[in-house]
């Protein structure tokens, strides 16, 4: 009687999904300053180029500084100068000032200024009102200046706020204007806008993956032949993997050993060589040269075999354990699982199989 054998192995494709989040957060603080045109007055002259900027325009955003800028118009002696912080816009000097809800400017400090720059803060300052003063009224010629206020609180509502500027010739900002001019300033929210970048891991099994696509995996079927006690039948199958999980994955083999009811070829549980004349069955994840099956890892990703199913003419099987694994996030990576079978001349004719399962998990 001839005795013949046949082997197959079935391979199921197994995809785990992975839970984890990514957050990004760009917080955009919208703000906007500019000068107000005003109608002339016949007894002061409109500051030139007014402006003010703050470092944060948020609602009841505390410690903000407030950058005022301006032209003098008018040369001649300038002894103090006035920002008043109002709800509504001022046209005269007499028209009443509405303080802001919330603004706070009682311990503002004056951190920086240019132009004529021997001013200090006067002390009859309070809450939406900065007086700042000299030692001595002197000559000041049409020129930009610049004057910043730290540690100031900003008002609590969203709109249009009002700054009027003036300066005189008396240290205590009374008395008739010398120059003047109003600029706004707008108050707002933060916007807030956040992106999830999804976990996810990629993996799937295939006789044949073309490229880096698992959307071209197919087969999950091989067929050893005839088993011969002089040549090892070979054959091979893929796995392609990637993930954004910050450990990386790692790769397990599961299953049985060819198998035909209580006949067994050997899987190989000490890694070795293929020995045509003994039953075994193994396999690696290398390109070998005896016999010669398989493909080295390959694709952009870092993912590496297990040193046991590393090397090449080095063959094993044993289930529960890592094939494939790597340490980090990775991009694509397609192994080629190579397997070998030979049998000896007292192995019980028969039709062999093996259902294997390769089991892909985040790393945590």
């Amino acid at each position: 009687m001839k005795l013949g054998k046949l082997g197959r192995i079935r391979i199921r494709r197994h995809h785990v999904p992975h839970i984890c989040a990514g957050l990004f957060a760009l917080v955009m603080l919208l703000g906007f300053a500019g000068p107000l045109f005003v109608i002339p007055k016949a007894d002061a002259d409109q500051l030139a180029l007014r402006s003010v900027e703050l470092s944060d325009p948020a609602t009841s955003a505390a410690d903000v500084n407030y950058a005022f800028g301006f032209t003098t118009k008018t040369g001649g002696p300038i002894g103090s100068i006035l920002f008043e912080i109002c709800e509504n816009y001022q046209y005269e000097q007499t028209d009443p000032c509405t303080p802001p809800n919330g603004l706070d400017a009682s311990d503002a400090v004056l951190t920086n200024q240019t132009g004529t720059s021997d001013f200090f803060l006067d002390p009859d300052s309070d809450t939406n009102t900065l007086i700042i003063t000299r030692p001595a009224a002197t000559t000041v010629s049409p020129q930009p200046l610049t004057y910043e206020f730290s540690g100031i609180t900003n008002p609590s509502e969203i709109g249009s706020f009002y700054v009027r500027m003036s300066t005189y010739t008396s240290l205590d900002a009374s008395g008739p204007e010398v120059d003047y001019g109003n600029v706004v300033f707008v108050t707002s929210i933060d916007i807030q806008i956040t992106t999830e970048v999804p976990p996810y891991l990629l993996f799937c099994t295939g006789i044949t993956i073309d490229g880096y696509n698992c959307g071209t995996a197919q087969g999950s079927f091989v067929s050893f032949g005839e088993l011969s006690v002089a040549t090892p039948r070979v054959a091979t199958s893929q796995m392609l993997a990637s993930t954004n999980a910050p450990y990386g994955y790692s790769i397990t083999l599961a299953g049985r050993t060819l198998t035909a009811g209580n006949n067994v070829i050997p899987g190989m549980e000490q890694t070795g060589p293929s020995r045509p004349g003994t039953s075994q069955f193994g396999l690696n994840a290398r390109s070998n040269t005896g016999p010669s099956v398989g493909l080295d890892p390959a694709g952009p990703g870092a993912t590496t075999p297990d040193a046991q199913y590393n090397v090449p003419n080095q063959f094993r099987f044993k289930s529960g354990e890592i094939i494939a694994s790597s340490d980090n996030t990775d991009d694509y990576r397609k192994l080629t699982v190579s397997y070998i079978v030979n049998r000896s001349s007292q192995q019980e004719p028969g039709r062999y199989v093996a259902t294997l399962t390769y089991i892909c998990l985040a790393n945590f």
